[in-house]
Order: structure tokens, then sequence, then C-alpha cells
């Protein structure tokens, strides 16, 4: 009996300090959960005093309905029903807002490869020799037309620059826009599909299109690089 009665309190005590704990654990997930929820500042405040208000109501209604009329306890067992429900919707909203944001934090910290970084210097590359093979062979014509004067026959016909790249690394479309504008300023390049093609090595109906804009915001470039 002596031992039975001093194990009581030593219960009592232990079931009183984990109680606290878990209803202070509830509390800061109410209110980080509250938290999230609301964007401006009074409206995270109201979502904290609602979860607040509803997690009390979840603790303490058994403990206040208890020695009530029936009436009162059908009400009250209702009322913490409800509580339950939307205290266990809101611990389950914390839960997965914390693994979400854990899951941002472990992207975050991992490594970004270099593929993009190597993708877009290749492209600024690639970009640099086109114009400098159009510089090239624009000074290339004027020198042939000096030496040779009216009868000028290229041996070969020059290799454009993209067939020396690696397959899958095409040009951005307003580099190839740019390049056929300096090659047509430069005399490396006439008008005609042929031509625009050769210098850039693209499809007809690339060169068909570039013809196009070039024609549309600088009519003169055209007229003055006829075929």
């Amino acid at each position: 009996m002596t031992a039975a009665a001093g194990v009581e309190p030593v219960a009592r005590r232990l079931a009183f300090c984990v109680g606290v704990i878990a209803t202070c654990a509830s509390i800061a997930i109410s209110l980080l959960a509250g938290r999230e929820r609301g964007g401006t500042p009074a409206e995270q405040l109201v979502w904290m005093v609602i979860g607040l208000s509803l997690l009390l109501g979840a603790h303490l209604i058994p403990a206040i309905a208890q020695g009530a009329k029936r009436s009162v306890r059908l009400v009250g067992g209702l009322l913490w029903l409800a509580a339950m429900a939307s205290t266990g919707y809101t611990h389950g909203t914390f839960f997965l807002s914390a693994q979400q944001h854990a899951g941002d934090v472990r992207a975050g910290q991992v490594a970004v490869p270099g593929a993009v970084v190597e993708k877009s210097s290749t492209s600024n590359a690639i970009a640099a020799l086109l114009r400098q093979q159009a510089k090239l062979q624009g000074t290339l014509n004027q020198s042939m037309l000096i030496k040779c004067g009216d009868d000028c026959r290229p041996e070969a016909e020059p290799v454009s620059i993209t067939e020396l790249i690696e397959p899958g690394h095409e040009p951005a479309e307003a580099d190839e826009e740019t390049l056929l504008r300096e090659a047509l300023a430069a005399g490396a390049a006439t008008n005609s599909i042929a031509d625009i093609v050769r210098v850039l090595g693209c499809s007809e109906s690339r060169a068909l299109a570039l013809r196009r804009v070039i024609a549309t915001t600088s009519p003169r470039l055209l007229m003055v690089c006829g075929a």
C-alpha cells in the first residue's frame, strides 16, 4: 500500500510534465502554421489566434464539460470533435510546409552543374567565330576583286564555320541575323538564298526568313548587296 501510494505522485508528475510538453509543442505548431497561412501581419495574427483557440478547446473542453449536464456535454463533445479536426489539419499543414522548406534548403545546397554556363559560353564563342568569318570573307572577296578584275572564280566553295562546329550547338537566331547583316555590309554575301545558306550554313527556309526580316528593317542593305 505504501509503495503504491509512493508511485502514484510520481506517475502524476510524469503525466503532468508530458502533458505540458505536448501542449507547448502543439501551441508552437499552431502558431507557426498560422504564420505560414497569413499574408500580411494582421492575417498572420488572426490565424495564430484562431489556431491557438482551437488547440486550447481541444485540450480543455473534455475537462470543463466533465461534470456538466448531458446536453452540455453533448454540445461540448461536438465542439471538441470540431476542434480536434481543425487542430489535426493545422498540424498536418505544418508538417507538409516544414518538409517543403527542408527540401528547398537541400536543393539550394546542391552544387549547380556548369552545363548552363558552358552552353552560354559556347554560344558566345560560336557567334564570335561567325562574325570573324564574315569579316575575313569580306576582306578576301575584296582582295580577289582587286586582283583578278571581272573574272573572279573561286577554286572551291568556302566551308561555313557552322560545319566545323559540333552537332547540337546551333547559333542563336539573333546572332544569325547580326551575322547576315555584317556579311552583307562587308560584301561577304549577297541577297540570294544560296549565298545566305553558304555563309550561315543554315537551311533555305531559315535563310528566306532572315532575308525577309532584313528586307523589312533594312531594305537598302539588300538593294546594295544584290545578287
